[in-house]
């Protein structure tokens, strides 16, 4: 069994603990729905990471630039 953490996991519930800006808000309603929860889960740590305590879709296009088309991080 592989144990994944759950900023790869898809199927998750989708929580928000940052505020999200209304152009943010309708980028993520863009990603399909299975999605979301991991994608929210891993640009909120970003963020946090970062200083921001508001996700932005200038943000989110930062965040896309760093990690590419597939919100993760690149190696």
């Amino acid at each position: 069994m592989i144990d994944l953490p759950a900023t790869q996991t898809f199927g998750l519930e989708v929580t928000q603990e940052l505020r999200w800006e209304e152009s943010a808000r309708a980028r993520l309603n863009a990603i399909p729905s299975f999605a979301r929860g991991m994608v929210v889960k891993g640009v909120e740590a970003y963020a946090r990471a970062h200083g921001h305590a508001v996700v932005t879709e200038a943000l989110l296009t930062e965040i896309r630039h760093t990690w590419g088309a597939r919100f993760r991080p690149r190696r």
